[in-house]
């Protein structure tokens, strides 16, 4: 029964956080054809763009508060279908102010997944199986975003590739309620709310600011910013920095959006199994892991006219982020479990991630028309090394101290 459990709460969070990564794909996977047939101009795609990160990214932090009060069950299932029917009648739209602003509400419903499937992970898996969940969430992040890439290469016409996700997104709506629904009638799941006990035994006692401080949420959430600047930033523009350092065809550099995603997991996979050989403390892991990324800027500024040298120390730097991301948000995470504040932690979290990776989206942007990819490679250099002394800090914090959350 065990392991039907865990299989059940597995295909539940899988299927449904990938829901989320096609919508939050699909519009550009299909933005080619979308601006061929003259529907929408780059500069309102580029717009709808960046209202769906933004109102992602604060979704991300109000949802995560939410999904601390509210039954996550219905949170995310309402998030599923309020961004599976904006995505379905995305076609529809016939106004580009419009077509804006409901970009940026899918957004916000997508945003409706993290914090609170990372509650439902924490506060009902025991540690082990919990951060394999949790690497399970990355992997259906990528298959989410491939699946929309397929998705797009095969449809007709743009209209299909949004009918498609939406009728995905809402489907997945169904297969979570009927799946968590029954687990709850066996009693085989369960989540704390502000209205429960915050740690069993202990009642009052909360989980406030000088706690989190105690806890090094500050440099965390710093290195966890840092990361996002290569993580999401970064990778973002690698495709553009191969095309323009290299001149080489636009159909190649784009090729390694497909690739990219399978390298980061791979590293994902690989610092999760590396946490072993550092006593399991995930902030001398992240130093080591910032460390490394710090010495593949290093040789791309050294030996960067070599392209298969460029691309694979980008490559491995862009691997080893994945893995300081996944050791903070699936392992320093999960250990505020019996706190019942998983959610909105882990919601704050990303929310800095993503407010950080918009900032330095637009500066990079700047950047490299001032002052060329050199100078830009030496910031993310920078960026590595900044997070180094951040997780050197958070270590030191949580260090010979009672931190009883990491049981």
């Amino acid at each position: 029964m065990g392991k039907k459990r865990i299989a059940l709460i597995t295909v539940a969070i899988s299927f449904s956080y990938a829901a989320g990564y096609v919508a939050k794909t699909v519009l550009s996977g299909i933005m080619p054809l979308i601006v061929e047939v003259g529907v929408f101009t780059k500069k309102d795609l580029g717009a709808m763009g960046s209202a769906f990160m933004l109102a992602y990214g604060f979704g991300q932090l109000v949802n995560g508060i939410i999904g601390d009060i509210l039954n996550p069950k219905r949170l995310i299932m309402a998030g599923l279908i309020g961004g599976g029917l904006v995505t379905f009648f995305f076609p529809y739209v016939q106004y580009a102010s419009l077509a804006i602003f409901l970009w940026g509400l899918c957004g916000f419903f997508c945003s409706t997944l993290w914090g609170p499937l990372s509650k439902i992970v924490a506060e009902n898996m025991e540690t082990r199986i919990a951060r394999i969940l949790m690497l399970f969430l990355t992997a259906a992040s990528i298959t989410g975003s491939m699946l929309a890439y397929v998705v797009c290469a095969v449809v007709s016409n743009w209209e299909t590739a949004f009918f498609v996700s939406g009728i995905y997104m809402i489907a997945t709506s169904v297969l979570w309620y009927l799946i968590i629904t029954l687990l709850e009638k066996r009693k085989q799941i369960s989540y704390k709310t502000k209205r429960d006990k915050l740690l069993e035994g202990q009642k009052g006692l909360g989980i406030n600011a000088r706690y989190l401080v105690n806890h090094a949420i500050i440099p965390v959430t710093i290195a966890i910013m840092l990361n996002s600047i290569i993580r999401n930033a970064a990778s973002f523009w690698i495709p553009t920095y191969i095309k323009e350092a290299f001149e080489v065809k636009a159909s190649f550099s784009s090729a390694i959006i497909i690739v990219l995603p399978i390298v980061n997991l791979v590293g994902t996979i690989i610092s999760y199994k590396m946490l072993p050989l550092f006593k399991e403390n995930e902030h001398t892991l992240s130093a080591c892991l910032f460390g490394f990324s710090s010495i593949m800027f290093i040789l791309i500024l050294l030996l960067g006219n070599v392209m298969s040298i460029a691309i694979t120390a980008m490559f491995l730097a862009s691997a080893a982020m994945s893995g300081v991301c996944n050791l903070l948000f699936s392992v320093y995470v999960l250990r505020f479990s019996k706190t019942g504040r998983t959610s909105g932690i882990a919601g704050s979290l990303d929310f800095a991630a993503y407010m950080m990776a918009s900032l330095a989206n637009t500066l990079i942007g700047f950047w490299v028309e001032k002052f060329g990819w050199s100078f830009v490679i030496l910031t993310w250099c920078i960026a590595t090394v900044a997070g180094i002394a951040a997780s050197v800090v958070s270590h030191r914090l949580v260090a010979n101290k009672d931190f009883n959350i990491h049981q």
